[in-house]
């Protein structure tokens, strides 16, 4: 028996390679988290439209606002400096806008509105259609949006915004606002980067990769079958009972009462995954259309 057990972990071991070998959808990292720091900040404040917002010299970027806004105080110092480096690198490679901001509340009736205001008033956007898209998160209510513009609607599909939302959202419930940020700019890379090299991000793709998942596994369980029986045809002094109380030792066994009884039960409900075809888009107070999504954690 010691023997056919070594056997089976020895096969499934070699499946477990074989999965790794076949499986190339991509996996989320789990990086150890950043430590959170607090520094000053200018206030939170909305430019009216009626003010007007006046460019500093060229630093080089493709947007003379700051691509990190840390006014709820979430990040350290060294901690905005990647994540600016890390969406300036967006800026510059696809000539949209790239930012980050937090606030400790807003005035507006919805963080929605809240993060479509702060980037139409505050120079955010590129070009005339003011390209360019943000991350808000809300300190006082616990939530966060992510407002496009421009032809970041189009490239921000609604596809593409709820997996940058299911990204963002694993590490702002546990309240891990640097990894949020982080996680945020380098996916969004990854959608211009597919975008432009003309890669449609679909939800189904892995759906369509698990058939390796299950050669892999079914190759596993042959493998297994044939060494088990084989192992099995050794063992001539293993002879089969008629009946399973052969196997019971007699008056070992003395049961007096059984019943059954009605614990509980569970109902699983999973969300359809929606069409990756378009892009939902409403009309901010500047009149400007945006697109996005968010949530609360």
């Amino acid at each position: 028996m010691k023997r056919i057990s070594a056997l089976m972990v020895s096969v499934f071991m070699l499946a477990s390679l074989m999965i790794g070998i076949c499986a190339s959808a991509q996996t989320l990292s789990a990086e150890t988290s950043g430590y959170m720091g607090l520094h000053e900040e200018a206030p939170y404040k909305l430019c009216t439209a009626a003010e007007t917002v006046t460019a500093p010299a060229d630093t080089g970027s493709v947007s003379w606002q700051p691509a990190v806004k840390d006014m709820a105080g979430y990040l350290s110092a060294e901690e905005r400096a990647e994540i600016t480096a890390l969406l300036e690198r967006i800026r510059v490679k696809f000539n949209v806008d790239a930012a980050v901001v937090t606030v400790d509340s807003y005035d507006q009736s919805g963080i929605r509105a809240a993060a479509d205001d702060y980037y139409d008033y505050n120079g955010y956007g590129v070009g005339s259609d003011y390209s360019g898209f943000m991350l808000m998160i809300c300190k006082e209510t616990r939530e966060y949006y992510i407002t496009t513009c421009g032809s970041s609607i189009g490239v921000m599909n609604d596809t593409n915004i709820n997996y940058l939302c299911v990204n963002v959202e694993s590490y702002l419930k546990k309240d891990d606002y640097y990894n949020a940020c982080r996680v945020f700019a380098e996916r969004a890379y990854e959608i211009y980067s597919d975008y432009e090299n003309g890669v449609v991000f679909d939800p189904t793709d892995f759906k369509n990769k698990s058939i390796y998942y299950v050669i892999a596994w079914l190759i596993a369980a042959v493998l297994a079958l044939i060494v088990t029986m084989a192992a099995k045809s050794t063992m001539n002094d293993a002879v089969r009972k008629a009946a399973a109380n052969e196997y019971v030792k007699q008056g070992s066994v003395n049961i007096t009462k059984s019943r059954d009884v009605f614990l509980y039960s569970t109902v699983t409900k999973t969300k359809r995954a929606q069409s990756s075809s378009g892009s939902s888009t409403h009309t901010s107070s500047s009149g400007r259309s945006h697109g996005g999504g968010g949530g609360s954690f």
